[in-house]
């Protein structure tokens, strides 16, 4: 079987400049994505307006212009979803969903996946009526439908803006005393005419009544209150896509740091958590990429 020089999972910001770094450095580099499509989650992003050297632009935007990046370089996004990657001695066997491949370095930007919404109800509207991302509610085209997005974080306010620009109703609903978010974002969504503000608001259930989702909230000594809204998108945080996916003589190699000789490097969110700021993703895509072709210079020369 074939063994790779490189192979990248995930094709966000991270696993695309990685990519591209790899290609630059001549070393035939594979890409792929459980989706097979290149962007990742920056395509949820309301506005990115602190990457330098780019004037502010939305989410989607962006996402496109990676693309068209791979694309200047003849690259391309292979559809796979990893299921198992396992250190061998002189190379990586990656288990994918329909096939097996192998590679001599490998670098995980697999990002991170949501936190789910814990009450009565939830997983019952997953997918139908509550979102954990909010390209999947803008699907639901907006034009005064109801939107509630539960969350006061940096992302859940991003998330109130996005559908607040898409047409939607928004009231976002946080359990705290106040927002977690700050600075611009916050102030954009405080002065959005079509975003409503909640604090001290615990959602206790959800149900679909009549057509609609109806959400009863938690507001401590003033009781309990009940809200309907179209669509619901939680944004309550997200954990990377990491535990127990790279193992080494039952070694997780996720806690090797990226610098150390193994030839696997974990890159973007999946290294640093929810941080989702694509400036950082960027870096670690291309410090992996030149980490990993010092690392086959040196496999090549015999050290």
């Amino acid at each position: 079987m074939r063994v790779d020089p490189v192979v990248i999972v995930g094709a966000g910001p991270a696993g695309i400049a990685a990519a591209v770094q790899c290609e630059r450095l001549g070393l035939e580099p594979r890409l792929m994505d459980r989706t097979g499509v290149a962007g990742g989650l920056i395509e949820n992003a309301a506005c990115v307006e602190n990457y330098p050297g780019l004037e502010p632009m939305p989410g989607p935007k962006i996402a496109e212009r990676l693309r068209e990046f791979l694309h200047r370089f003849g690259l391309g996004v292979e559809r796979h979803r990893l299921i198992r990657a396992v250190a061998r001695p002189e190379y990586f066997e990656l288990e994918l969903e329909e096939a097996v491949c192998r590679a001599r370095c490998v670098v995980l930007a697999l990002g991170t996946r949501a936190k789910k919404l814990s009450c009565p109800g939830a997983e019952a509207l997953e997918g139908t009526r509550l979102f954990y991302e909010v390209r999947a509610v803008s699907k639901r085209r907006g034009d005064g439908d109801d939107a509630m997005v539960i969350g006061a974080g940096e992302a859940a306010f991003d998330s109130a803006l996005s559908l607040a620009r898409a047409g939607f109703e928004v009231s976002l609903f946080g359990r705290g005393p106040g927002p977690k978010a700050v600075g611009r974002l916050r102030d954009a969504v405080e002065s959005h005419a079509r975003v409503k503000t909640v604090f001290n608001a615990s959602v206790e259930s959800l149900e679909l009544e009549d057509g609609r989702v109806l959400a009863r909230f938690d507001r401590g000594e003033e009781g309990t209150s009940r809200v309907r809204a179209d669509v619901v998108l939680a944004s309550l945080g997200r954990h990377p896509r990491r535990a127990g996916m790279l193992v080494e003589k039952d070694r997780v190699l996720y806690e090797v740091e990226p610098d150390e000789p193994l030839g696997s490097f974990v890159v973007g969110d999946a290294r640093h958590g929810g941080l989702g700021q694509v400036g950082i993703a960027v870096g670690d895509g291309l410090a992996a990429a030149m980490s990993a072709a010092s690392f086959l210079r040196k496999k090549q020369n015999g050290r």
